[in-house]
C-alpha cells in the first residue's frame, strides 16, 4: 500500500458560502494492486475491489479532513440550537404536519410560516 496526499478547498460549508475558502489536506491508502487485497481479505472482484477501496478510503479521509478545517477555523454545523433559521424551518415542517386549531385541516405553506415567525420572532425575508 501507499499512502496519497491531496489538497481542496471548501467553498460553502452546511448550505452556505464561506466568506474566505478554507483549503485542507487529507492522506489516504491506496492499495497498489489486487494481491494486496486479497491478503487483507477485502475482494469484490479483484478490479472492482481497487477502485471501491481506494475511492472509499479517499473519501473518507477528505471529509474527516473537512470537519477539522472547518472546526478549526470555528465554523460549526447550523442547528435549531445556534441558528435562527434552522429552528424556524423545523417549525415550518412541524406546523405543515399540524391540524389548524380548530382542527378542520392542516396548515398551508403560508400559515406554518407564519406561524414559526410569531414563534420564533425570526422572518426570512427580513420582515
Amino acid at each position: 500500500m501507499i499512502s496519497k496526499t491531496q489538497e481542496s478547498v471548501a467553498k460553502t460549508a452546511f448550505g452556505k458560502t464561506l466568506k474566505t475558502p478554507i483549503k485542507y489536506t487529507y492522506t489516504w491508502e491506496v492499495f497498489e494492486n489486487p494481491a494486496e487485497l486479497v491478503a487483507q481479505k477485502q475482494e469484490l472482484t479483484l478490479a472492482e475491489q481497487v477502485k471501491v477501496r481506494d475511492n472509499e478510503a479517499q473519501a473518507n479521509a477528505r471529509q474527516k479532513s473537512l470537519a477539522q478545517a472547518l472546526a478549526d477555523a470555528g465554523i460549526e454545523k447550523p442547528t435549531a440550537e445556534n441558528d435562527i433559521s434552522v429552528a424556524w424551518k423545523q417549525f415550518v415542517v412541524t406546523y405543515m404536519a399540524l391540524k389548524t386549531q380548530d382542527g378542520s385541516k392542516r396548515y398551508t405553506q403560508a400559515q406554518a410560516e407564519a406561524k414559526a415567525s410569531e414563534e420564533t420572532g425570526y422572518y426570512p425575508d427580513g420582515e
